[in-house]
């Protein structure tokens, strides 16, 4: 059989396929629902900015921090770590930093990845992931969760993080 006498119905059955099987609008999944986990501040060290062809890379010096819970007992402390982010040349701020944490209950070290984007030096919201084996806190190994950064004083001054968790 030769190609040309194919090549019609194929291309009839893509059309069909491609513009008449789904007529009916598809509903958006629901938006996900997310719980306040922990709440903390953070200092801010020096900065080291290198300008690249995506924009400012950004070295921020975190000489520690704390986490805490709704009741604002100590959960966490925030070991030294570095945001190493990008201002783009879009003007937004995309931080990618890595913080290792140690429980306060228990001594067992956490690590956390955090990546997203927002305003530099007022807020930014990001995916967070954490790896530790704390009895008490492997769970959130498996959470989705989201971090939202507000700078309440500017750029470096005053940070508060949140860490909420998917339901």
């Amino acid at each position: 059989m030769r190609i040309s006498t194919i090549l019609p119905s194929l291309v009839s059955a893509v059309v069909l396929v491609t513009t008449g099987v789904h007529t009916q609008a598809i509903p958006p999944a629901s938006a996900p629902t997310f719980e306040p986990l922990f709440i903390g501040t953070f200092d801010v060290g020096d900065v080291e900015t290198i300008q690249g062809p995506f924009g400012t890379r950004m070295h921020v010096a975190i000489p520690g921090g704390n986490l805490t819970d709704s009741a604002g007992k100590l959960v966490a402390t925030a070991l030294p770590s570095a945001d190493n982010g990008l201002v783009g040349s879009n003007g937004r701020f995309y931080p990618d930093m890595v913080v290792p944490l140690r429980w306060e209950m228990d001594g067992k070290m956490a690590y956390m990845s955090i990546a997203g984007n927002g305003i530099l030096g007022v807020t930014d919201l990001s995916y967070a992931h954490v790896e530790t084996d704390s009895p008490t806190y492997k769970g959130l190994n498996d959470r989705f969760l989201v971090v939202n950064i507000t700078f309440r004083g500017g750029v470096g001054v005053d940070p508060v993080w949140t860490i909420f968790g998917a339901l």
